[in-house]
């Protein structure tokens, strides 16, 4: 009778978490803030059964594929939630016709008259680009990706979404792949990867809204089971894609470099600088050139915490100048934490290859630290909660949606108050979860250097 009950409860979860998706992707709207807020937090309400139902093995394998399925029926829907599907394919358009995406701004392009044969077909899509006055901020592998999506649609932007979703669902498999070697690797929970890859947040922003963290994801995942397996050749390789997908996983390279041997070390870093000579020759090394790599530090605001929290203090102070620096002052402080961290782990002894909770620990600075904070920026963090940090990932994976009032005019003044109770949650557990870990390593290590005696059988 139980056995019935818990089936009949997953297929009815099943129903609902796929009803809720399609209704987000296929009905909702950014500008209507309710059309998308309602059916994540009824979609989320059932995620959280399905991690607390305690899947058995066979259940964990059901609802893998059902993850996938998920991924399928939403090849047809249309990004909702970002417009930048045109910047991906203009990019793809000139890397085809043998014109580097960072020599020039759409903008410049369509004034050129070098460019005049290819601006009937550019026109299609030019109007709808949400970037047109900045250079691609799109790294050398996301940018293959782009070529190959418009070779195949040309400037059918339906095609071109489809074609794309399909690409990714070999990230998709990679990341399942690599995330099971490593759960049984360091002996965890196999059903913890339903933490990441049933997650709302994961489906809608990579799977629907097509951002290529995914493929950072992929690749990052990929490295680090390569390093588990002693494989720095490999690991360096996949390391170095993972950061031509996005380069911001770069942050993670000086912990490939801990405990390993020198000629490991040295492998690992060859490797990885001549993957990382793709990018190096495509971009112009000029201002203009390499203005898109900067925006994110200079021009943009979003969700942030600490960012705005500085540069309002610098304003009410009437400090102009360093105003101007927030950003800048800010990404200092994240290199400190970072330097402090890596010091740490480095004269820390560990028998573990890789420092999943210091890496979550350095992205969840650097999100802290940024200036711009969109939900599918949070992916990445999610991937490691699998390993450590599980409740702060998930709870911000839920909060952090709330930030597209920002796009619905009707409640877009509520904004700041929503951030601030964001990020007042996010702190609260944050710091529980952190006093739970801290406690449960003391109890660990006492139970390590508690001597065991051993009483002779002639004193008892």
């Amino acid at each position: 009778m139980r056995n019935s009950q818990n089936k009949l409860f997953q297929f009815l979860s099943i129903i609902l978490f796929t009803s809720g998706i399609g209704w987000l992707e296929y009905s909702g709207n950014r500008a209507n803030c309710t059309s998308v807020i309602l059916p994540y937090v009824i979609v989320f309400l059932v995620y959280l059964w399905i991690l607390g139902s305690r899947p058995n093995a066979l259940q964990i394998k059901q609802y893998l594929f059902f993850g996938f399925m998920v991924r399928l029926i939403l090849l047809f829907s249309f990004p909702i939630l970002s417009d930048d599907i045109y910047r991906f394919c203009w990019d793809g358009f000139l890397l085809n016709q043998g014109i580097n995406p960072f020599m020039y701004t759409p903008s410049e392009i369509m004034q050129m008259k070098e460019f005049s044969d290819i601006h009937l077909g550019l026109s299609k899509i030019y109007p709808f680009l949400n970037s047109s006055e900045y250079h691609s901020v799109y790294p050398a592998f996301s940018q293959f990706i782009f070529a190959i999506a418009n070779r195949i649609s040309g400037f059918d932007i339906a095609i071109f979404n489809v074609v794309l979703k399909l690409i990714f669902l070999l990230a998709d498999l990679i990341i399942v792949k690599s995330a099971l070697k490593l759960l049984k690797h360091f002996r965890l929970p196999k059903k913890n990867i339903l933490l990441y890859f049933l997650n709302p947040l994961v489906i809608l922003e990579l799977n629907g809204n097509l951002h290529f963290e995914i493929w950072m994801i992929a690749f990052f995942a990929m490295s680090v089971s390569q390093l588990t397996d002693a494989r720095p050749l490999a690991s360096a390789l996949s390391l170095a894609l993972s950061v031509l997908s996005k380069m911001v996983s770069a942050i993670v390279v000086p912990w490939y470099l801990i405990h390993q041997r020198k000629t490991q070390i040295i492998k690992f870093i060859l490797a990885f600088c001549l993957i990382m000579a793709i990018q190096t020759l495509m971009i112009p090394w000029t201002n203009a050139g390499t203005s898109g790599f900067l925006l994110y530090f200079q021009k943009f605001e979003f969700n942030s915490s600490i960012y705005i929290l500085l540069r309002e203090y610098f304003h009410s102070k009437e400090w102009w100048i360093t105003e101007q620096y927030t950003a800048l002052i800010l990404k200092g402080l994240f290199a400190l934490i970072a330097v402090c961290i890596w010091l740490y782990d480095i004269f820390h002894k560990s028998q573990t290859k890789f420092h999943f909770k210091s890496i979550w620990m350095l992205w969840f600075a650097y999100l802290c630290t940024s200036s711009t904070i969109h939900p599918w920026y949070l992916t990445p963090l999610l991937f490691l909660g699998i390993f450590t940090f599980p409740l702060s990932s998930v709870v911000w994976s839920f909060l952090i949606f709330g930030s597209y009032i920002f796009y619905d005019d009707r409640v877009k003044e509520f904004f700041p108050y929503y951030v601030t109770i964001e990020y007042f949650i996010l702190t609260l557990v944050f710091l529980y979860e952190l006093n739970i870990q801290q406690r449960t390593n003391s109890i660990s290590l006492k139970k390590m250097q508690t001597p065991k005696i051993i009483i002779p059988e002639s004193a008892r």
